[in-house]
């Protein structure tokens, strides 16, 4: 029994090929992986045929006169998302998203002012395309191997909840949001780089993640927490309270200016849209949110059941509480994040530390902790928080020091089954998300 010493070699050199970052040469380290992503991202380019407009976008991008141009830029900026005034006394969404009602606008006025989603459609799959590259980036930055950071990258870039951010037009939002959230991430010093920036470029890079996340929030309410995304990326590095303090403080006073533009955040949702809110045992409130967070985590990792509309009871409240079965999903959900943190403080991992605070950070604003949130369930909310799922896909194939220490005691065929077992069950994730994500958008091609 046993390999030969030649096999025993060839599996740990193919093995080696997957976890160094920087053994690639030629192509490998730039332009196919590239290529590779923006090809997995195109699997939504059919959508840019459809003609036809689904649920809200005929309320936020064709009714709303705002997004049609027909309002002045001062009007723009006192609206809410679907055109309500924010101060008039009249009812509005709170949802404060100028930027992405003017790039309507701009669109149509080089359509020469028609109203037709194609061209909408088209824009938001070439922004997706620039989210998976600049993923790649971040991972590759974070020193991940070009082929786990392309998994990784690929997985974000053909994931199926993905397409009510590309095909229905209102996930725009999210999408320009989480531009900028890879921007700021990109931009933002490293820790344990060797060097650290000097006073100046660090309030310079302050202030630009500050512009970025200001910028990223007026498309979205997601794109203020980038801050504290960069906040805890301090939190792990040599000095995380001098590093976090400005971050933090500089998240107040953005969050509180905010919520005192838009005269706080609660908003006076219907029962159909959010009838978890109006039961009157706090008890079931809680366990139901909890298990919607428990359904974000399957659609996250296996989105194999969809729906475009969790309103009114698709999903019943768990009206007995913790002797629901589906509270074993909360508890299935809770335990895995908790693990995951184990996983990167045991290996001592930042990578994957900060893949778990990237799915949990722009999590938070859609999770009906804080503030009701104005649908029940979102797929298109996932799409920042998707970062953090392709974070930790990659930190599989990355080397940590506890990881390490842990393989050079391991024999090399075993250390080459283990890398080999991760990159087979990461191809096939990705051939399942391939072909949901196709059957999943050939289902937007009509209501």
């Amino acid at each position: 029994g046993g390999a030969a010493p030649g096999e025993a070699s060839a599996a740990a050199a193919a093995a080696a090929e997957w976890q160094v970052a920087g053994a690639a040469r030629g192509p490998c380290r730039g332009a196919l992986p590239i290529a590779i992503v923006v090809l997995l991202s195109f699997m939504f380019l059919p959508c840019v045929t459809y003609s036809e407009w689904y649920i809200d976008e005929l309320f936020a991008a064709v009714r709303n006169a705002d997004a049609r141009g027909e309002s002045s830029l001062r009007q723009v900026l006192s609206h809410d998302f679907w055109g309500n005034s924010l101060w008039d006394g009249g009812w509005t969404h709170k949802s404060y998203r100028p930027l992405v009602v003017l790039s309507y606008a701009y669109q149509y006025a080089l359509n020469g002012g028609l109203i037709r989603p194609q061209p909408l459609r088209a824009f938001n799959v070439a922004l997706h395309t620039a989210n998976s590259v600049l993923l790649y980036r971040v991972l590759r930055r974070n020193r991940t191997p070009w082929r786990w950071a392309c998994l990784g990258a690929g997985l974000f870039a053909c994931h199926p909840v993905h397409s009510e951010n590309i095909i229905y037009l209102v996930g725009r939002a999210d999408a320009m949001a989480t531009f900028c959230w890879l921007l700021a991430l990109l931009t933002w010093p490293m820790q344990g780089s060797g060097s650290r920036p000097a006073s100046g470029s660090r309030m310079l890079r302050v202030l630009l993640a500050t512009a970025l996340a200001v910028i990223g929030g007026v498309c979205k309410e997601i794109g203020f927490v980038v801050l504290l995304q960069l906040a805890v990326s301090e939190l792990l590095g040599r000095q995380p309270v001098k590093g976090a303090a400005p971050l933090l403080a500089i998240f107040g006073i953005v969050f509180g200016g905010r919520s005192w533009f838009t005269d706080g955040t609660k908003a006076g949702f219907s029962h159909v849209d959010t009838p978890v809110q109006y039961h009157d045992n706090v008890y079931v409130r809680t366990f139901t949110y909890l298990y919607f967070h428990a359904k974000y985590a399957q659609l996250m990792v296996f989105p194999w059941t969809m729906c475009w509309d969790y309103s009114l009871d698709a999903l019943p409240l768990l009206l007995a509480t913790w002797q629901d079965l589906r509270v074993l999903t909360i508890l299935t959900t809770y335990l895995g994040v908790v693990a995951l943190a184990t996983w990167g403080f045991g290996t001592r991992s930042r990578r994957v530390l900060l893949g778990v605070a990237n799915v949990i950070i722009p999590f938070v604003p859609a999770s009906n902790l804080f503030f009701v949130v104005g649908t029940t369930i979102g797929e298109r909310l996932l799409y920042p928080c998707n970062i953090g799922f392709a974070m930790l896909v990659s930190s599989l194939g990355t080397g940590s020091r506890g990881a390490a220490l842990a393989a050079a005691k391991t024999r090399p065929q075993q250390r080459a089954a283990g890398v080999g077992g991760k990159a087979v069950l990461g191809f096939v994730l990705l051939l399942v998300f391939l072909c949901r994500g196709s059957w999943r958008g050939y289902q937007w091609s009509s209501r």
